[in-house]
């Protein structure tokens, strides 16, 4: 039987023309490995409808497991410095990893 231990997932949402430098400064903080998806949806800022029509406008979904540290360090990057040019979400919240993996 598997045994869990706690690791911390942060997810991030912005705009794709921020894709390179978020994921940049993530691996600078400290993140091993990440998962990306594009996405739609609809905020305070607006509607992305179709990610296809207006590529410049498609948005990113950003999911990394990692430490609580890192976990902070990548909160206040994003709420101190990306989100004053564009609109960005993120969230953390405490997962179960198999107590075996190394990946984060």
């Amino acid at each position: 039987m598997a045994k869990f231990v706690e690791a911390t997932r942060v997810v991030v949402i912005a705009e794709s023309v921020l894709l390179k430098e978020l994921l940049a400064k993530f691996v600078e903080l400290g993140i091993k490995g990440y998962n990306g998806l594009y996405c739609f949806g609809k905020g305070e800022h607006g509607l992305v409808e179709d990610l296809f029509s207006n590529p410049d406008r498609a948005c990113v979904r950003l999911e990394m497991i990692t430490s609580r540290d890192i976990a902070e360090k990548i909160m206040d990057y994003v709420h101190r410095g990306a989100v004053q040019r564009y609109p960005i979400t993120a969230y953390v919240d405490t997962i179960e990893v198999d107590a075996k993996d190394t990946f984060y």
